[in-house]
């Protein structure tokens, strides 16, 4: 999540204005900070409101004595097993907002003044491998998930600091475009200043946003693959755990109730494998796998990477029956096995 602003320039009569780009060095772009109001870490920005009205429900909240109290009640309400904030969609009835201060980084960090902000606004950004992206658009044309070169980049190219001369505008042009910095806009959501009793109170110049967690629209073109030769050696390993046990090499084990027809009632994902039985742990991670596989991968949506996967699992050849030898008499294919076992 990155938030972004602008400061409205000093009023300068047009002559003394000439002389400055002769005279003064470039405004350093990064000289107002945007922190987690009350401090914290990047989840700390994100509160939770179930309240109908949860923008007037959070102001309620800010502008009473215990505010502190209050708005640390409202974070982190459900987080992963890995410790990761988890976000609710609209329809839940669950409403996320981000709450920045904004102030100078110089000494003391004293507030900003709300009437010098000219432009507000929040982008989401996707954690890729190895880096980020954002959801860019060109005109009005969407160009979905791009690679983002570096975060401090204005989501606006238009708002970015620019040289001064032709020459260096078109030096830092050719050094953009060998770095992937991207000339497109990025999708900017709305952020807002607290009322001024609000950031009285508290003494702070409070900025506050919904976070977008849902949205109808889709890119207009095919989306770059995923670099997976440029991941790091951590997120690899991440990776390679992550998936399940019937994507890569283990040792051999017999497929849980053996024999029986496979039973929706059965609903493998909802079993403890904390408590489970050996069978039913394995049928835990069988339901597991077929889940990867129809939400995560789309094995079962058509297209060339679906395909490819399922063409690989078709290689494997699974024994249904076996004669009174041990020899197999009737049998499937790996990936026409799990293409039926889904439903």
């Amino acid at each position: 999540m990155v938030g972004a602003l602008a400061l409205a320039p000093r009023a300068l009569h047009p002559a003394a204005r000439r002389k400055l780009p002769a005279r003064l060095p470039d405004i350093d772009p990064h000289e107002v900070e945007l922190r987690p109001l009350f401090g914290g870490d990047g989840a700390a920005m994100i509160v939770t409101a179930t309240e109908a009205d949860f923008v007037g429900a959070i102001m309620d909240d800010l502008a009473a004595p215990d505010a502190f109290t209050r708005i640390a009640a409202r974070r982190g309400r459900r987080r992963g097993k890995d410790g990761v904030l988890e976000l609710h969609i609209p329809m839940h009835r669950r409403f996320h907002l981000l709450l920045l201060e904004a102030c100078c980084r110089t000494p003391g960090y004293p507030r900003v003044d709300p009437k010098k902000l000219v432009g507000m606004g929040l982008v989401l950004r996707r954690s890729d491998m190895p880096g980020r992206s954002g959801w860019m658009m060109d005109s009005s044309r969407r160009k979905g998930w791009l690679s983002i070169a570096a975060d401090t980049l204005d989501p606006d190219p238009a708002l970015r600091p620019q040289p001064r001369t032709v020459a260096a505008r078109q030096i830092a042009t050719l050094i953009a475009t060998r770095r992937g910095e991207s000339a497109f806009t990025e999708e900017i959501a709305g952020l807002f200043v607290a009322p001024p009793d609000v950031c009285a109170k508290l003494g702070r110049t409070v900025l506050y946003g919904l976070v977008p967690v849902a949205s109808a629209e889709e890119s207009d073109v095919t989306p770059p693959a995923p670099d997976y030769a440029g991941m790091s050696q951590a997120e690899a390993d991440e990776m390679r755990r992550h998936l399940s046990e019937y994507l890569k090499q283990r040792p051999a084990l017999s497929m849980p109730r053996a024999g029986e027809t496979l039973d929706a009632s059965w609903k493998p994902i909802t079993i403890n494998p904390a408590t489970a039985s050996a069978d039913d742990g394995r049928l835990y991670a069988f339901g597991t796998f077929l889940h990867q596989m129809m939400v995560e991968l789309g094995a079962f949506e058509g297209g060339q990477g679906a395909t490819a996967l399922l063409a690989a699992l078709n290689t494997i050849t699974l024994a249904l029956e076996r004669d009174g030898d041990g020899n197999p008499t009737s049998t499937v294919a790996a990936g026409d096995f799990c293409a039926r076992a889904v439903k």
